[in-house]
Parts: C-alpha cells; structure tokens; sequence
C-alpha cells in the first residue's frame, strides 16, 4: 500500500500519473489524500479528501484498519 499525501497540484502532472499507473500495475494499492484540496480525485482512484491537517491521524488509522479487516477476511 502507498499512501501519498498532498496540499496541491503535483508540477509535472503527466510524471506524476505515470508513477502511480505503474505502481498500480503493479499490484500496489495507491490512495492519495488531499488535505484542503480535490486534486487528488483526478490523480488517484482512490483518494480521500480532508479539510484540516489535524484529521490526519484519524484518517490513516481508518484506512490501516481497514486495509487489515479485508486482509484477515
């Protein structure tokens, strides 16, 4: 699983899609949380949007426990 977390727009937007194409096809989860922006809904086919740096911590501990229910399922 790669967990990428951004505030904006990446500078080289194409780069960017390639790198997380190629990890995708690789059999590696991607998720790109925004925080205070929607650019990762373009950029990842899963992502998550948060308005405050400070729900951070809660947001990657919903996603590592889910990421381990549907492992032990």
């Amino acid at each position: 699983m790669l967990i990428v977390i951004t505030d904006g727009e990446p500078q080289k937007k194409s780069a960017t899609l390639s790198a997380i194409n190629l990890c995708e096809n690789s059999g590696v989860e991607v998720i790109g949380i925004g925080v205070e922006t929607q650019v990762v809904s373009a950029l990842f086919s899963e992502n998550i949007v948060i308005s405050d740096a400070a729900d951070l911590q809660k947001t990657l501990f919903k996603l590592m426990e889910r990421s381990l229910t549907v492992s032990a399922a």
